[in-house]
């Protein structure tokens, strides 16, 4: 696998190593219950972010199949300390993908390209790399919209996007990937995170590719939408 431009040193940093430590033995706890992983996600990826936190590229958590949410449903914020939206991309993958892929095969086994709202509680109390990432970077639920099996990159790059609160746009964006880098820039990166970890995707896994836009804060009674010409829309509900 190439490993140019993906942050190859991102699961060397002490920090990452010892939150990733933490949170797969959580995420093990989860399985041992009987939930079930349905993919990852990449976090703190965002220039700012990363510069904050001195990291060279972003971190990864996971996402439980028990937290995806369909587009148009609604999620309960009681006892949320610090609701926030994300709008970005999701990746689903339709077979295993190993770091000795090269790109043409990991295209292979990208069964579609969608639009997903990651929905992240902040705590301001985790104020260090090992913690945040221990914690699962913040992940509550993610909600998924409709899935194009064609796709062009360079087409998604160049897509108007824009997310709104009832009604009212509060972020756009004619450079949708400008934040986050590539889609497989990040599958790359993502790949080679996870091997660093002993993981790799699976059939069906997803992968958000981090915020395309600033967060956006959210409350009760509100409702959501994130619109890209490229990928159609995704919306959710909040009560």
């Amino acid at each position: 696998m190439n490993t140019k431009d993906v942050g190859a040193d991102a699961w060397n940093d002490p920090r990452i190593m010892a939150g990733m430590d933490r949170q797969l033995r959580l995420l093990d706890s989860y399985v041992r219950q009987g939930f079930h992983l349905g993919g990852w996600k990449l976090g703190l990826g965002a220039p700012a972010a990363r510069e904050a936190l001195g990291l060279p590229a972003a971190a990864m958590g996971f996402i439980l199949r028990s937290d995806f949410r369909q587009s148009g449903a609604t999620v309960a914020l009681d006892g949320w300390k610090q609701p926030m939206l994300e709008g970005e991309v999701a990746v689903r993958f339709a077979d295993a993908v190993t770091t000795k892929m090269n790109d043409e095969e990991i295209l292979k086994r990208i069964s579609g390209i969608g639009l997903a709202i990651e929905l992240v509680d902040i705590d301001v109390t985790a104020r260090n790399v090992e913690s945040i990432v221990a914690a699962n970077i913040f992940q509550k639920h993610v909600v998924l919209g409709s899935e194009a099996s064609e796709w062009r990159e360079d087409d998604i790059a160049r897509s108007a996007a824009d997310v709104s609160v009832d009604g009212k746009t509060m972020h756009s964006t004619n450079e949708p990937m400008a934040l986050t880098g590539g889609i497989m820039q990040n599958v790359r990166h993502a790949v080679l995170y996870l091997d660093a970890f002993g993981r790799q995707f699976n059939p069906d896994d997803i992968l958000i590719t981090g915020a395309m836009m600033p967060n956006i804060n959210i409350a009760p009674n509100q409702s959501a939408k994130l619109l890209m010409k490229a990928l159609g829309s995704v919306e959710i509900n909040f009560a």
